[in-house]
């Protein structure tokens, strides 16, 4: 009688196929919502029935706002990779709530691939819980398809780290909306590519926290709108490119501190305050604040509204010659409402510059509608002999620039006063010379209006 034969290396192969197959997540572990509770440790709740270890997890069916799946207190979930809605014409909803999430791949939420066909939408909700993310993309579509996937993130309370890249809006929609510190280790694209289609948004609403960033791109690809919301936010980013493509829009808007390495500003950064007295203070960048590598004359520039204020810091580039707002290499000013300073006989000391709403309270009284008022400035300077003020005024805000007037407000009659000034109708710049310092802030409060149109009486 023989022996059995056992092929000892086609029991080797066939173990190692089988471990690859596990080790390629093949096995995923899909949400169905089939148990009692919503409840991540429910096998119920998941196919095959059973509780995902380290593996692949996707959250496509099953679930709902009002009935996302819940990884709760006391429990660790250490997925490889994680997608949420991004089935065909699917939805799904993660709430960490008080738990402990570590993705060690990559975490997808709202994908769509197919034309017409595959609308994903996923959101992920943070409340109290602990997340380490690897790398993270939000809003992901093929560029041609609409609707496009569209991806939420809620970061309400508890800890967030992304370890990696943070795709923000691949092609598709994406929002973040954060109440809670977060760091970001990697590169943040906002609109790492558009969508043939139309515009897709990206949209970021950051509270009372500190958002850390290693960079951050805005409206990086053409067709994309980028937007971040700041609401007594610090977000810190070594670079910040804000609209990084002529063909996008990207914008910074509201109140807090920007701080960090460098600023590139290609499209808008608006204090908006809210109808408060509130401060956009940007005067920690290490940089100046820059124009970025493309020029673009439609807007792109410094803004200030509903009682906002910005605060900048004047840049000397050259031989007593000071730069606020824009590249300290570039002696033609570029983006809107920014200002080049030149003074004589200077004195040692500290600049602060200030671009304000036409109302805010500092604002002395002015006799013109806030809609003829363009631009305001205020700069408290060290005392000088003489200085010359040159405004880049707004040009998609002006109808007439020969209706256009500099004035100047004098504290020691309190009225404000026209200054002569000389036009430049190819840079959009108009200069004031030979200015003498008043009060104590030596250069103080000037004002760029546009008069009303002359009327014509006809009498019979």
């Amino acid at each position: 009688m023989s022996r059995p034969f056992f092929d000892s290396e086609k029991i080797r192969l066939a173990f190692g196929f089988a471990c690859a197959l596990m080790a390629a997540g093949v096995h995923a572990a899909n949400w169905t919502g089939n148990g009692a509770t919503q409840d991540w440790t429910d096998p119920a709740n998941w196919n095959p029935a059973a509780v995902p270890g380290v593996t692949q997890v996707d959250i496509n069916a099953g679930t709902s706002e009002a009935y996302p799946a819940v990884i709760g207190a006391d429990v660790e979930a250490n997925p490889t990779t994680l997608n949420i809605g991004t089935g065909s014409n699917t939805s799904g909803y993660l709430l960490v709530d008080e738990g402990t999430l570590n993705v060690s791949g990559g975490t997808v939420i709202g994908k769509s691939t197919i034309a017409g066909v595959n609308n994903g939408y996923g959101r992920l909700v943070n409340k109290g819980g602990n997340l380490t993310l690897r790398e993270v993309r939000i809003g992901v579509s093929d560029g041609v398809s609409n609707p496009f996937g569209s991806g939420e993130l809620i970061h309400d309370s508890g800890s967030l780290i992304i370890s990696n890249i943070f795709y923000f809006g691949i092609g598709g929609n994406a929002h973040l909306k954060a109440d809670a510190n977060f760091t970001v280790l990697g590169a943040t694209h906002f609109g790492f590519r558009g969508n043939k289609e139309g515009p897709a948004y990206q949209l970021m609403e950051l509270g009372p926290m500190t958002a850390s960033f290693k960079s951050v791109l805005i409206g990086n690809s053409a067709n994309v709108n980028g937007k971040i919301i700041l609401r007594g936010t610090t977000l810190e980013s070594t670079e910040l490119r804000v609209r990084n493509n002529a063909s996008a829009t990207g914008v910074i808007s509201g109140w807090g501190k920007i701080h960090g390495g460098t600023l590139y500003n290609n499209g808008k950064i608006i204090a908006d305050g809210e109808n408060v007295a509130r401060d956009l203070d940007l005067r920690y960048y290490h940089t100046a604040a820059n124009l970025g590598s493309t020029t673009m004359r439609d807007g792109s520039g410094w803004y200030a509204i509903n009682k906002g204020r910005i605060l900048f810091t004047a840049h000397s580039f050259y031989a007593n010659q000071y730069l606020v707002g824009d590249r300290s290499q570039n002696y033609t000013l570029i983006l809107a409402n920014c200002a080049r300073i030149t003074v004589s006989g200077l004195q040692t000391g500290n600049w602060n510059c200030f671009l304000l709403a036409p109302d805010h309270p500092d604002v002395p009284k002015i006799g013109f509608a806030l809609k003829s008022v363009k631009s305001i400035w205020n700069f408290e300077s060290p005392a000088f002999t003489s200085a010359s003020v040159t405004f880049r005024y707004d040009e998609t805000a002006v109808r007439d620039t020969t209706l256009l007037r500099m004035l100047r407000y004098n504290p020691e009659n309190g009225m404000w006063e026209r200054v002569a000034t000389t036009y430049d109708a190819i840079n959009l710049h108009f200069t004031a010379s030979d200015l003498a310092p008043k009060g104590e802030t030596n250069l103080g409060f000037f004002a760029l209006v546009e008069l009303p149109p002359p009327t014509l009486l006809f009498v019979r």
